[in-house]
C-alpha cells in the first residue's frame, strides 16, 4: 500500500513548486470568472479538470532523465504562459473561455482574418498588460527555479 501511495503522491513529493505554479497558470483564471458569472459547479469542474492536467505533466517531469527534465520544464512553462495569456485575453475582452471550440477557430482562419480581429480587438495596453503578466510570470519561474 505504501509502494502505491508513494507512486501516486510522487509529483508533489519531487516538484511541488512545479505544480503550484502550473496550476496557477494553467487553472487559476476560468475557475474564478465562472465564480463571477454565478456559475459554481463549472468553476469546480474545471479547478478539478485543471489538477488532473497538471498532475500529468508533473507526474511526466517525475519519470523523465535528468539531461531532458529541464528542457521539458521551459517548454512546458512556456506554453503555460502563453495559454495565461490567451486565457486572460478570451476573459477580459472577450467575456468567454478559451477551450478547444476557440482554439480550432483560431486554427481554422487565415493571415488576413487574424490581423483583422486582432487590430478589432487587442489595444497596445491590453497587449502591454498581457506580456507585462507572461514576463511577471517568467521572473517568478526563474526565481522559484
Amino acid at each position: 500500500m505504501k509502494r502505491y501511495l508513494n507512486f501516486v503522491c510522487r509529483p508533489f513529493k519531487e516538484h511541488l513548486t512545479s505544480f503550484i505554479l502550473l496550476y496557477l497558470l494553467l487553472s487559476v483564471v476560468d475557475p474564478i470568472f465562472c465564480l463571477f458569472r454565478g456559475q459554481l459547479s463549472l468553476s469546480v469542474i474545471i479547478a478539478l479538470w485543471g489538477f488532473v492536467i497538471v498532475y500529468f505533466l508533473v507526474y511526466t517531469l517525475c519519470i523523465l532523465p535528468t539531461y531532458l527534465k529541464d528542457m521539458y520544464k521551459a517548454i512546458i512553462f512556456i506554453l503555460s504562459s502563453l495559454f495565461l495569456m490567451a486565457d486572460l485575453f478570451c476573459e477580459i475582452k472577450l467575456n468567454i473561455i478559451f477551450d478547444e471550440s476557440f482554439a480550432t477557430i483560431i486554427a481554422s482562419t487565415n493571415l488576413a482574418e487574424t490581423k483583422e480581429f486582432l487590430s478589432t480587438y487587442l489595444s497596445k495596453e491590453l497587449f502591454l498588460s498581457l506580456l507585462s503578466c507572461s514576463l511577471l510570470v517568467g521572473i517568478i519561474l526563474s526565481i522559484c527555479n
